[in-house]
């Protein structure tokens, strides 16, 4: 999977309560060109999404104060260009609950440990078939 598009200038938001892993990925996009702010809560994550704009959303499944299925419905009212430029990660790939969800959502699943590269591609190409849409700015 090839994606010419450049994360350059693209504004991310990565939400894992694992530290290691938001820092290896905000170092990844990064290096990508792309601006990332981190939260490991769903309230720090929400209060970001309230008072800036992100093109993209990098969303941990399962945290200990929320699950990440309910942040998705939050920012779903909120932000629906945004919930479509979601990528959940997890490290539940054996849960039937969880299958199912990702099933039905429609939307891409990274499973943990993942291969960086992927990731990089995968977010290139959701953000190049989501053209960037200023019109929907911090609420």
């Amino acid at each position: 999977m090839i994606c010419p598009l450049s994360l350059a200038g693209r504004k991310l938001l990565v939400v894992d309560d694992c530290e290691e892993i938001t820092r290896l990925l905000a170092d990844m996009f990064s290096a990508c060109g792309a601006r990332v702010s981190r939260a490991k809560t769903a309230d720090e994550a929400m209060r970001l999404i309230q008072s800036e704009s992100f093109d993209l959303l990098v969303l941990d499944m399962v945290m200990p104060d929320v699950d990440g299925w309910d942040i998705h419905r939050l920012i779903s009212r909120t932000s629906p260009t945004l919930a479509q430029r979601t990528i959940f990660i997890t490290g539940d790939r054996w849960n039937r609950r969880t299958l199912s969800r990702l099933s039905a959502q429609g939307l891409p699943v990274v499973y943990k440990p993942f291969d960086l590269e992927r990731f990089r591609q995968l977010a290139c190409c959701l953000l190049e078939e989501q053209p960037e849409d200023t019109s929907e700015g911090p609420h």
